[in-house]
């Protein structure tokens, strides 16, 4: 028995649809649509996660964010997403079958897109699903990263102990491809759509800019912080995305709407977001790399590459069940307060690592609350950002959103792989206190997302409805 499309393709007329006006879809499509961008949100995970470090794979796929949450916005994210996941596909498969740099290189710069998968299902869930299903289905989502990365870290570990390289590329395509087609089928298209065009001038300079921050970023920590290449292109990424700003504020129809970012509940949100991905992608970098340290250091466990992921598990499983749960604590403490809750559990986890490593429980009993830190946060940060901009901005909103986190994790895995190999003891192994200072590092960086989640406003009424034409 077949599941049936919420909205069948071919019979929708032209009609007038009110921004941020919830239209319903067929009874029980709501899970399906769910899964199917749940999925969406792993096939990104496991594209970046089972390849390279976070800040090395994602300085090419950040510029996809905001522009495929733009093209959404415009054209429909439905059809958008569909177009977006076949690219992904055609670029995973180039890597599958590339035995050389060149077509390897190719292909992840093709499927480096699949960034874009975030943007575009906060908007679909805005559209298509009520008001009190929003933040449960953004939290389920949102936390996707998480629990894509430890089963990625832990599947990457076995591909590569078992198998040709090729397989890190065939098994998230073989996730890609019945999720394209389950997009095609079952999610409808958005009535939200304005039209305009697209600023590809903002577009190119923005991926410019992220290119050279990112770059600079995740070269670091090899070349110093002081180096002089480390600092033009800081600089440099500086100077771009300064006169990115002004060419926005010049354009009637920006890639980004710098008023829009301006909004309290915006900036402060994505600053947070900046906090909140310095811890979660510093842990999933510098974790395994603490246990992976012989026993003779005195404090490693000696972990395989496969084990090394596991010790990751606690987290991903908790923020895993905090998801679902993210609609239940919004409604009782808003998501504010869930925001600041977050960041309060992060630190606390961190701080337990730092201070109780050395039995392996209490590791694991740590990565969990760090988890739960980063499922409460994680669940919030999109549903703050959705709640404060109209309709239209929805996936250009969520999209710089998600670019802040990913900026944060690049800084968070670079300034503790610096704090770990500056402390080094005999044999150039890393010494105990370098690990406790980056865990101290990261408690701070969550403490701070919970100070700026303290000065978030209170949410207030989205913008007025808009009448924007839905074209065939």
């Amino acid at each position: 028995m077949g599941l049936t499309s919420p909205l069948r393709r071919g019979t929708r007329p032209r009609a007038t649809a009110r921004v941020g006006i919830h239209r319903p879809s067929a009874s029980g499509s709501y899970g399906v649509v769910l899964s199917i961008l749940f999925a969406g949100g792993l096939i990104y995970t496991l594209l970046g996660a089972v390849l390279l470090p976070a800040a090395r794979s994602l300085s090419h796929d950040l510029h996809a964010t905001p522009i495929a949450g733009r093209l959404g916005d415009m054209y429909g994210k439905q059809r958008t997403l569909v177009w977006l996941l076949a690219v992904v596909a055609a670029g995973t498969l180039l890597c599958a079958v590339s035995t050389s740099i060149v077509p390897m290189i190719a292909g992840r710069l093709i499927s480096g897109v699949a960034s874009g998968v975030f943007p575009l299902a906060y908007g679909i869930i805005r559209d298509e699903f009520p008001p009190e299903r929003v933040a449960t289905a953004i939290g389920v989502i949102s936390v996707s990263v998480g629990i894509g990365t430890g089963v990625a870290v832990v599947l990457a570990g076995f591909l590569l102990e078992n198998l040709p390289y090729h397989w890190l590329f065939w098994v998230p395509l073989a996730t890609i491809v019945p999720t394209l087609a389950a997009a095609w089928l079952w999610i409808p298209e958005s009535p939200v759509r304005p039209g305009g065009r697209m600023d590809w001038l903002g577009a190119i300079v923005m991926g410019l800019g992220l290119l050279a921050l990112l770059i600079g970023i995740s070269k670091a920590s090899s070349w110093g912080w002081g180096s002089g290449k480390t600092i033009g292109l800081l600089a440099g990424a500086i100077a771009i995305l300064v006169a990115w700003v002004r060419i926005e504020l010049r354009t009637d129809s920006p890639l980004i709407d710098m008023h829009t970012m301006a909004i309290p509940t915006v900036w402060r949100t994505n600053l947070a977001a900046t906090l909140f991905g310095f811890g979660m992608f510093a842990a999933f970098a510098t974790i395994p790399q603490f246990v992976e340290q012989p026993p003779s250091t005195g404090y490693g466990y000696g972990a395989s590459v496969v084990g090394a992921g596991l010790y990751l598990m606690p987290a991903a499983v908790t923020m895993a069940l905090i998801g679902p749960l993210a609609g239940k604590i919004e409604r009782r403490t808003g998501s504010k307060r869930a925001l600041l809750l977050g960041g309060a559990s992060g630190t606390l986890g961190y701080a337990l690592v730092a201070l109780s490593h050395g039995v392996l429980w209490h590791l694991y009993v740590a990565m969990g609350i760090v988890g739960i830190g980063m499922g409460l946060g994680f669940a919030a940060l999109p549903t703050l950002i959705v709640a404060a901009v109209p309709a239209e901005q929805t996936g250009a909103a969520t999209g710089i959103n998600t670019i802040m986190r990913v900026i944060g994790g690049a800084l968070g895995i670079q300034i503790c792989a610096t704090i770990v190999a500056r402390q080094t003891g005999p044999g150039g192994l890393p010494l105990e206190s370098g690990f406790a200072t980056a865990f101290w590092v990261c408690a701070a960086a969550l403490a701070g997302a919970s100070v700026v989640a303290a000065i978030v406003p209170r949410r207030q009424k989205a913008p007025a409805a808009q009448a924007v034409a839905v074209p065939d």
